[in-house]
Parts: structure tokens; sequence; C-alpha cells
């Protein structure tokens, strides 16, 4: 009763905490950057001077780098205090990609002998970096200005969490499902509690895939489905063979879109309309007909250099420069329209710390299924033991209107603190719509959201505040720096995709895998890697390809097909395999999914009646229904090679496939 009477008291208050003033914003504009912790970026903020106002109102100071004395030692006992950066010292520190995985995080925020998040130096140190004391290193308003600025002369939380203490995928999942459930398959299972983004696997030919229910559906279900509402603005396509495949499709995931957006079954958008390039979000911006919700990804590689090279995103070790370039070109584009920038607001945050040095020990919060009916159920398995109760390390939020005032720090409300669900959070109550209608599950359904911020009415809109320049000249190329994982991801992509299209086997993919990405040492050797696969790959691949599948049933599939009374013919499964060809390689095409009618209907007419000459009859329906049944009713997503065995082995069809 306690845990009812406190999920009501809770949902009251984020009712009434829709802030009426907000009713002036139009336009929301979301940017979530790459990997970086809130002290590593805007740690300084504060260092000589205080801020202006805090929502709520607070005795407790500005909770940055100056307020105390942070530090981590070494294994020997020596300590390494938090330092701040200089403009000499560049904008490319660290210069090594930390850690970031949940097994790094856990280490990293340990209270090592009584110093809370003491472990981030001792881990970084095991990446091979030259200086480890770079990892408690924090960039200061002067070296890096624009984000800086902003944070001063708008608003910034000082108290804003990751959803989840690990790396980039999940976190990204999280800021727009609400979880990081999906499909799994090293685990095997649909519904699977990620934490890690595995995109080594290459066993499973595909990372695996967030199947929850997001951000987009809301809007569309309630009524806001059109341009005019939404729209995803991307700086990069993903590096594929096949022009007009952007990073949101299901088999070159980028955890941005879900399954939603695309039509299962077909490499065509759901949603053909809202995709644009980044150019179209600036022309938008600058005649003020952005959409009520702009979603925009940063740049993981620039274009101008390659694949190779860092992005804007001010992922480490990449040079943040870049970064500050692209924020301050965005941020000019909405102001250059003083009339739709009144009524704007810009959120941009982290996805995650990327194993940068923080020092606020991360709170807990609810997990996504905390409460089953808030619309999502706990997870068929765990990626690892953990209960999705406790938040990531801290990020930046910063919050961008000309309806804030100055100098303002913002915190959540209550016992939940902010985190990505909070902007799932302000995003549904800007648009209107009743909380019990997201099912977007527990921690969104109680995330506080920003809506106290905006503190000015229209009268005293601020449109024309300026804010610092990048420094000079600092967005350059380092060729001897080593890759960040995110760009070896993109390259793995690649690799991986292209081996599917074109029916590579499993040993070929390790030797391709092992003789070009593993050998990668700097940015120099990726952008070399990048123009030769993408220039000689598909022109090679009809001499690479094998004269069939070869796939190597193991003893689980065997397992499997005993445990419902069929016998195992190699001979018959891998003929089948081999009649399948590259749709075995394929995420769509190599599932049945007996939840869809149209699909079985496809299954009867073109394998049943076509390549088995089966007459037509209800009969047919009754075999694939025994089939559905016998692999499962709870496994939506069914192997098409074996679904496709047990009809063979049912109708006593072998000899289609095998000759006597």
């Amino acid at each position: 009763n306690h845990g009812l009477i406190w999920h009501i008291k809770l949902y009251i208050l984020n009712h009434y905490n829709q802030n009426q003033i907000m009713e002036n914003i139009e336009h929301i504009v979301y940017l979530m950057l790459e990997n970086r912790s809130f002290d590593s970026v805007l740690g300084w903020l504060y260092q000589n001077d205080t801020p202006k106002t805090f929502i709520p109102p607070s005795d407790k100071p500005f909770d940055g780098l100056q307020s105390g004395d942070y530090f981590n030692r070494d294994t020997s006992g020596f300590k390494f205090p938090a330092t701040a950066i200089n403009k000499q010292q560049g904008q490319q520190i660290p210069a090594v990609d930390p850690h970031e995985e949940f097994q790094h995080v856990q280490i990293q925020i340990a209270n090592t002998n009584g110093n809370p998040m003491g472990g981030f130096f001792n881990d970084f140190a095991t990446t091979g970096s030259k200086k480890p004391e770079e990892i408690m290193a924090a960039y200061t308003p002067d070296s890096l200005p624009v984000l800086n600025d902003l944070a001063k002369k708008f608003a910034v939380s000082d108290a804003y969490f990751s959803s989840i203490p690990t790396q980039t995928n999940c976190n990204r999942a999280f800021s727009l499902t609400g979880n990081s459930i999906g499909y799994a398959p090293h685990h095997g299972s649909e519904r699977v509690a990620m934490v890690n983004n595995n995109w080594h696997t290459l066993e499973g030919m595909t990372p695996y895939e967030f199947t929850g229910r997001n951000v987009w559906n809301v809007l569309s279900e309630n009524g806001y489905a059109s341009t005019d509402d939404w729209m995803i603005f991307y700086s990069n396509k993903w590096p594929t063979n096949l022009p007009g495949e952007y990073c949101f499709t299901e088999d070159l995931l980028w955890p941005t879109m879900s399954n939603p957006t695309w039509i299962p079954g077909h490499r065509t958008p759901k949603y053909p309309h809202h995709f644009a390039d980044i150019e179209e979000c600036m022309s938008k911006a600058k005649s003020g007909s952005l959409p009520k919700f702009s979603f925009i990804e940063p740049a993981w590689y620039l274009k101008e250099h390659g694949i190779g090279w860092n992005g804007n995103d001010y992922h480490p070790p990449g040079n943040v420069g870049c970064g500050e370039q692209f924020v301050h070109e965005l941020y000019t584009a909405l102001q250059s329209n003083p009339e739709a920038w009144a009524k704007t607001l810009l959120i941009i945050n982290f996805d995650e710390h990327g194993g940068t040095y923080d020092h606020v020990t991360p709170p807990d919060t609810v997990a996504p299924w905390h409460y089953p009916a808030d619309g999502t159920l706990p997870p068929d398995d765990l990626e690892v033991p953990f209960s999705f109760s406790k938040l990531g390390v801290r990020v930046p939020l910063l919050l961008v209107s000309p309806l804030i005032d100055e100098k303002t720090v913002i915190r959540a409300k209550g016992s939940i603190p902010f985190d990505h669900s909070s902007v799932l959070a302000t995003v549904l109550d800007h648009f209107g719509i009743d909380r019990e209608k997201w099912l977007l599950g527990s921690r969104v359904l109680h995330a506080s959201s920003f809506t106290d911020v905006i503190t000015l009415s229209p009268g005293q809109a601020r449109t024309n505040v300026e804010i610092s320049a990048p420094l000079s000249n600092t967005c350059k190329p380092n060729k001897s720096q080593p890759p960040n994982e995110l760009q070896s991801m993109i390259m793995h992509r690649y690799l991986v995709h292209t081996a599917r299209r074109n029916n590579f086997s499993l040993p070929l993919l390790n030797q391709l895998y092992h003789g070009s990405i593993k050998s990668v040492k700097t940015m120099e050797d990726l952008n070399e890697l990048s123009r030769k696969l993408l220039a000689t790959l598909k022109r090679r691949a009809p001499q690479m390809k094998l004269p069939k599948a070869v796939i190597a049933p193991d003893e689980v599939l065997q397992r499997e097909l005993n445990n419902i009374d069929v016998a195992y013919n190699p001979d018959l499964y891998d003929a089948i395999h081999t009649y399948l060809g590259p749709a075995t390689h394929d995420r769509d095409a190599s599932l049945v999914a007996c939840s869809d009618p149209e699909e079985l209907k496809t299954v009867k007419k073109n394998f049943l009646e076509g390549k088995l000459n089966m007459p037509a009859s209800p009969d047919l329906d009754e075999v694939i229904e025994t089939v559905c049944t016998k692999m499962g009713t709870s496994n939506r997503h069914k192997s098409r090679t074996t679904f496709y065995y047990l009809l063979v082995i049912l109708l006593n069809k072998e000899d289609v496939f095998i000759k006597a």
C-alpha cells in the first residue's frame, strides 16, 4: 500500500508540475552529444562566479570541482587531483579513449579506500595511456568556451545523470525508449536487458536490436505523426554499399531508432519523410520552420576528412574543438530567426560519461519495469546481474532558450533524480499527452520534467544573447591518434553488413575482421582501411563469395530439435540453409514471426506451394500452425531455416532438397 500511495502522489505531482508558461514554447530541439562527464566539460563553470537562480530554490552551492578536494590515487597510493585544462594544452584530452563498458564503470565509480568515485585513474591506466593523469583533467570556460558560455548564459543542471552506468548504445536506447531491452542473438532471447555495446559480436552477425516502444510511437499514436510534429536530423549515413540507408535501419542499427520507424521485413522507412540531413535542419532553423520536436544526431566522423577522423560529438579522444564549432553553428542558426527562436527550447545533453572523471556518486532510481502496468514488463533475461535501479555517471544537461534567465541551475524535484527519461517526459508533457498513454515504463512515467526552467514571459525573451566563439583553428584531425570505439564500430558494422549481404561464411568474416579492424592502431590506419573497404570490398565480393552458405549447427540446435521430437539431419538442414542463401544473413529475412498473418501467407504461397509444390489447401495453414506451436508461442522471432526444416519434415518433402 505504501508503494501504491507513493506511486499516486508522484504521478499527481508530475501532472501538477506541467508549468503553464511552457505553453510559450513551440519548438523543442534535442541534441545528444557523446561521452563526457559533467566534470570533464563543465566542472569549473562556476570556479570564479556563482549562479543567479536555483530551481527549485536551494542553499546547496553549485556542485562543481571548485567545491571540494577531489582526487584519485594510483596503486601505490600517490594522489592525483582533479585539474583544470588550459588553452595551451589543446582540445584533445584525454588522448586515449577511456574504458566505458559496464564492468569498467563499476571500477571507476567504486569507493576506493574511503574515496568515492576513486577508480577512474587506475582503470584509465589500463588503456595504455602514457599520461593516465589526463583522466582527472577537466576543461574550463577558457579552454571550452562554447559549452561553458551556453551553460552560464542560460541554464544547466549539476544533478543530471546518464540512465545506466555503462556506455553509449544502451544509454541512447534509454533516451528514446525508457529502457535498454532488445533482441540479443548471443543470449538467444528477444527481451534481454542490455548494458554493453557488444558491437564486436561476430558470431551473432549483428549487434542486438532495441525492440521496445519509443517516443515516436507515443507521438504518432496520439495524433502527432506529421513532419510538422517531429523529425530526425542526421549528420552521417553509415558507410554502406546500399545507397540511402541511414543509421536508423535495423541491420545497421544505431540506437537512436528502434523498429517502429521501419516497416518490419523491409528496407523502407515507415515514416520516410521524417528523416533529413543536418543541412536541412540548419535551413529550417534559419527560416523558422522546424517541427515541434527535432532530434539531432551529431557527426560520428567529419565528411571532409573521412570515416577515420573524429566527429563533432565531443567523443574522446577526438578533438572537442569540432564539437564546439558544431554547437556554435546550431545555436547561431536557431538565433538567426528571432521570432521562432523566442519560442524554442534547445536541450543539449551527453549520452554517457565515456570513462571521464566525475566526483558525484550516481544515485538510486526506479527500474523501468518497477510497475509493469506503466508499460514495460520485466525482461526475460539480463546481460549481467544488475537491477537497473542505479543511475549512471553524471553528465551535462544544458537548457537554452530566450525564455530562460541567465545563470540558472536546475535540479529535479522529489526523490527521483534527472536522467535521460526526463527529456522524454519534457517532450511528451510539452505535447500535452496524458502520462497514462505513454507506456514507456516506470522510469519515464515518474521522471521530473524541465518545465520549471521557463521563467520569462514572451515580452522578456532574450533573443539576442551572444555566446563565445570556438577557439580558433582547433578542429584539426590527428593522424597518429588512436580511434575511439565508436569509429571502430562504424567500420565493423560496414564489414559485417557487407558479409551478410554477400553471404560470406563466418570463418571468412573472422579472417577479414582480424586482418583489418583488429590491426588498426591509429586514425590514419582506420581512414586508410575505410577507403580500401569502401572502394574494393563490394567489387571483390563475388570472388570472395563461397559456393554455398556454410553453417555448423551446434549442440543447442540439436537439443532444440530433440526437445520437440524431431530428428536432426545435418545434410537436410544445410541444404535448406543454402536454399535460403543471403536471406540467412539478413536480420529481417532470417526470421519468421508467427504473429504476422501476412508473413505466414507468404510462407504458405512461396515455400509450401511454390518450392515444395504442395497443392493449395487449408491443411497447409494447420501445418504452419503446428510448427509455430512446436517452436514456442512465446518465441516471436523464429529461425527461418529451422522453421522451414520442420515444415519439410512434417510434410515428408525431404526429397525436394536431398535426392535419393
